[in-house]
């Protein structure tokens, strides 16, 4: 069959999870071959943060004080950004 999804309407959807001390982004594949992960920690903007190409990526990055982290995504085809930016997602770590 042919896959007729439209790159430029492709948008992923976040799931945060905090345990172990550490945030999963959840995310799914769908006809992508990854995502572009930026996040925002200290509220001055967003920044890479990792190109996944197996859904789920763990953020390593050490927890030193409680603060609200955020997070968005873009899906990559070859090797292109396309679609939109998903919903910015937000979670509570420390």
């Amino acid at each position: 069959s042919e896959n007729t999804t439209d790159p430029a309407t492709l948008k992923p959807i976040l799931k945060l999870v905090f345990e172990g001390g550490k945030v999963e982004v959840q995310w799914k594949k769908g006809s992508s071959d990854s995502v572009r992960i930026e996040s925002d920690k200290d509220g001055n903007g967003f920044r890479f943060l990792a190109v996944d190409t197996v859904p789920h990526y763990t953020d390593t990055t050490p927890i030193t004080a409680p603060a609200t982290w955020k997070y968005r995504a873009m899906y990559i085809i070859n090797d292109q950004l396309v679609g939109q930016w998903s919903d910015v997602a937000s979670i509570a770590v420390g």
